[in-house]
């Protein structure tokens, strides 16, 4: 997950602070004499505020369904819910959706009613 050029320490992952936000590394050099030193170094991962996705507007396709689209982020779980009656809430279409950057998109059926609302969530 890191890698060291001349004097500098590097990274060669994208990290993830909702996975794992603190690192330990041992970093060991020895001279042309063979006499070697060590340290360590702690490597804190910064939490990042993640922007909602973002939904576009919905397709409608004449076989009756409707393709729902949104922006993805690498290595999230989306969520889908659907609602014909904002006040009673939202129900969930279907979860665990992996991210297919950029875009992410569920095609859902629509019944013979005058209103349907969707949202989409992130599970990480």
């Amino acid at each position: 997950m890191f890698s060291i050029s001349e004097t500098d320490l590097l990274t060669t992952a994208s990290f993830n602070y909702e996975v794992q936000s603190n690192y330990t590394i041992r970093v060991q050099s020895t001279d042309q004499g063979f006499l070697a030193t060590q340290m360590v170094f702690a490597v804190t991962v910064t939490d990042v505020a993640e922007p909602p996705p973002l939904m576009q507007l919905p397709d409608v396709v004449p076989d009756g369904t409707i393709v729902i689209r949104w922006s993805s982020i690498a290595n999230h779980l989306y969520t889908i819910h659907s609602s014909t009656n904002l006040l009673r809430g939202f129900s969930v279409l279907q979860s665990n959706l992996p991210a297919t950057p950029v875009i992410n998109s569920y095609t859902d059926s629509i019944p013979i009613i005058p209103q349907k609302y969707w949202k989409i969530t992130t599970d990480r």
